[in-house]
């Protein structure tokens, strides 16, 4: 993408083995590089502590002279004088990246997107050196159909790169990440490329059928990889934790409402588990356990009951579970593990009428009350480490249809998947509605599972309509994310 080639150049990652990169503004880590820097071969390092990184100076980086690594140093600490002869030292802030331009403004921005900023600004001939002009550019300038017709291109160029490779469960990531931002912009300038995402939609039919009952088996110390893992990782933590689980919400409705909230947060995926409806997906997060395992697999009735037993296996006596729903509740000072479900993107998109055009607007809406932003806000002084996912994402769809008397009623809302049971028509369905037998991992195998299209749903015949239940990459990898802390307190 544009801003790691910049980057290649302004820190010679071609040239040089041993680079440490002095970013106090954390622009590298706020342009999520690091899956670009390790492609490239570099060992990344962070430079918190003197003696932590003395010892692997010493016992492993002079002993490794082939091996390419790269520092990052984020605060001002010192750095011994052997070791900042030992590496290419490079001082990295927004005056250096983008020169042309106000780096106070720059700074003190809510959210860049590097790579239309990138795109931008190699159109830039005269200094934007104003805060008001920098303001002005980087708020609409950058907005412009010609260098967002080039952002998605790039974005187009990356993903059919990454398609090339053998997709194991962490590609996916990546494709989720470039397509969620594909489809913001998109969906704003009318940008369609059917190619691509019949690409996407084919290779990640193909990872589900064949591995997802793979994914129940990877590690979870670093953060889960699917839903089910959520709880063991964060009672691992042993830390006062609260979860914010934002039912239904995909990864561009978070790049959306992230606009809006002073909290610094990292973001990662995982897997919703598959059919992607909140009965079943939902179940998972809260109880650790696998559909098979739950006693009504298709049933919400028992989520608190769920969520409290899960927690209070690995919590002491003395620390207390509380479960709630929406953004105001009362949190007690004895609570220690504490989760709250929040409704309100499911609903916005059950009941849009303007396809994903009209979601994103609600979204956005949504976003600028501040009600999550107060809710965090209010955990963090209250002690809290705060994750914020959610069960499963959303899609835009095209109505082929809609049965009427067959399956199984799992949840009325969804019209992206059936579930029969001893049902004799089931080969005429799935030819009727171009539906796909879905294996049923973890799932009870006494059921069929047929899920539609990528782009398509059980709805009247030519209506667009916003569901969930599918095997779209937008439906299936969700957001997982860290709050790191409340900005507006720096």
């Amino acid at each position: 993408m544009m801003f790691f080639n910049l980057m290649r150049e302004i820190l010679s990652l071609e040239f040089e083995r041993l680079i440490l990169v002095k970013d106090f503004a954390d622009i590298l880590g706020k342009a999520n590089l690091d899956a670009e820097l390790k492609a490239y071969g570099f060992r990344l390092i962070k430079y918190e502590d003197v003696e932590n990184f003395r010892f692997i100076f010493e016992s492993e980086i002079k002993k490794n002279p082939n091996e390419k690594v790269f520092v990052m140093v984020n605060k001002e600490i010192y750095v011994p004088y052997d070791i900042y002869n030992y590496f290419k030292v490079c001082e990295l802030n927004y005056s250096v990246i983008f020169p042309r331009l106000n780096s106070y403004v720059l700074e003190n921005a809510k959210k860049i997107e590097f790579d239309l900023l990138a795109i931008a600004c190699d159109d830039l001939y005269h200094d934007l050196t104003s805060e008001a002009e920098t303001k002005d550019f980087i708020e609409n300038t950058i907005f412009e159909f010609p260098y967002i017709k080039t952002y998605i291109e790039q974005i187009d160029e990356k993903m059919i790169s990454i398609l090339r490779d053998d997709m194991d469960y962490s590609a996916w990531f990546k494709i989720a990440y470039l397509k969620a931002k594909r489809n913001i912009m998109s969906t704003k300038f009318g940008v369609k490329n059917s190619e691509i995402e019949n690409r996407v939609s084919r290779k990640l039919n193909e990872f589900i059928m064949n591995q997802f009952g793979q994914l129940s088996g990877k590690s979870y110390f670093n953060g889960p990889v699917i839903i089910s893992k959520v709880m063991d990782y964060l009672l691992m933590q042993k830390e006062k934790t609260a979860m914010i689980v934002m039912d239904g919400m995909s990864i561009s409705d978070w790049m959306i409402i992230e606009k809006h909230i002073d909290v610094e947060a990292d973001l990662n995926f995982m897997y919703a588990m598959v059919p992607t409806i909140t009965s079943i997906s939902r179940q998972c997060l809260l109880s650790g356990l696998l559909p098979i395992e739950h006693e009504k697999p298709f049933s919400l009735a028992n989520e608190k009951k769920q969520f409290t037993s899960k927690a209070e296996e690995a919590l002491s006596a003395h620390e207390s579970v509380a479960f709630f729903r929406g953004f105001d509740f009362d949190i007690g000072y004895k609570d220690f593990f504490i989760c709250t479900i929040i409704n309100e993107i499911d609903d916005l998109v059950h009941s849009q009428l303007q396809g994903l055009s009209g979601h994103f607007d609600g979204i956005e809406r949504m976003a600028k009350t501040k009600k999550l932003d107060t809710l965090i806000k209010r955990l963090i002084n209250q002690g809290f480490e705060v994750f914020v996912t959610s069960d499963h994402g959303n899609k835009e769809a095209l109505g082929i249809g809609k049965p009427k008397g067959t399956g199984v009623e799992v949840e009325t809302k969804s019209q992206r998947m059936m579930i029969l049971k001893d049902y004799a028509s089931k080969e005429s369905l799935k030819e009727m509605y171009h539906l796909r037998e879905y294996p049923g991992y973890y799932l009870p195998k006494e059921y069929n599972y047929l899920i539609c299209e990528d782009e398509e749903a059980l709805a009247y015949q030519g209506d667009t309509i916003m569901s969930h239940g599918g095997i779209s990459v937008e439906e299936v990898i969700v957001p997982f994310i860290r709050v790191k802390g409340d900005k507006s307190n720096e």
